[in-house]
């Protein structure tokens, strides 16, 4: 209820009953009625970027996109329930909702935006109750330290991991096409994640098609193609890039660390090389 009592909050209020088609339950109405208050709403501004905090986060509001850019880091934590921070941009279609990003976790370096060494040296073994939430040898998959690009065209972000240097930009280009362009060297692989939808069928441009559930995809682009297929959102594929699924996170809330496959992530993988030090992949919204 405290959002009704600011012109802001009401027309957040407002966006989010609307996109409900303005269904709320009996409780919620009558907390409205007996505690919300009314007045006038602010709508929402169109083409408005803000930068939140010491330029630690980066919000971009241009219609029917949303875009979330966070350059908060800090070492990864001993502790549970502590997070890694190592997903830093998050990706929102009006009609899709959210496409790309969905958090962080612990145990789980491909959830993390690039990686920087053996990604097998970090991963949750099952029934673990008291994991080692840090890698064993030479990974990193929290940056150092990370820098907004606070451009309303292209925002995007500089991450280093340890002597790398590696760069995420986000061109918003019309209201059905996006484009996310990873940038590093060779040693670094980059991660796109996608949020799941375990009824909505995965087709690739190869003609393989599958709806996700417990079988493992481990494809390649022979596997893909130039392009694959998912919740009504056509995804471009460079070369070389590999799709996996499922990629779990680390529950904290379980003793053992388990969790479900409505918590996992699909996972473009976009390996760097000497000659291969830019990848662009293509997001539209059919």
């Amino acid at each position: 209820m405290g959002f009704s009592f600011t012109p802001e909050g009401r027309g957040y209020l407002r966006r989010q009953y609307e996109l409900n088609h303005w269904s709320v339950s009996a409780d919620e109405a009558a907390s409205h009625l007996l505690y919300g208050q009314s007045g006038p709403t602010v709508a929402e501004r169109d083409g408005v970027m803000t930068v939140v905090g010491n330029n630690e986060a980066l919000v971009l509001r241009k219609k029917p996109w949303f875009i979330c850019l966070s350059a908060f880091v800090c070492e990864p934590p001993n502790s549970r329930w502590h997070q890694d921070r190592q997903n830093f941009v998050s990706i929102f279609h009006d009609r899709a909702g959210l496409i790309v990003g969905g958090g962080n976790t612990k145990l789980q370096p491909f959830w993390s935006n690039f990686t920087v060494g053996d990604t097998s040296l970090l991963r949750h073994k099952p029934g673990d109750e008291n994991p080692k939430f840090k890698p064993k040898g030479n990974l990193l998959h929290t940056p150092f330290a990370a820098r907004l690009r606070a451009d309303k065209a292209a925002p995007g972000l500089d991450l280093t991991y340890g002597n790398e240097e590696c760069r995420i930009t986000v061109r918003p280009l019309d209201d059905k096409r996006l484009t996310l362009v990873c940038e590093a060297s060779a040693s670094a692989e980059g991660h796109i994640t996608f949020l799941p939808h375990l009824k909505a069928e995965l087709r690739t441009a190869a003609g393989k098609t599958v709806k996700l559930g417990e079988q493992p995809i481990e494809w390649t682009t022979n596997d893909i193609g130039a392009w694959f297929t998912y919740r009504g959102i056509r995804v471009s594929v460079p070369t070389g890039a590999r799709l996996l699924w499922p990629k779990k996170p680390h529950n904290p809330y379980r003793k053992d660390g388990r969790s479900t496959l409505e918590e996992a992530r699909l996972v473009l993988c976009l390996p760097f090389s000497t000659n291969v030090t830019k990848h662009e992949v293509a997001l539209e919204c059919q």
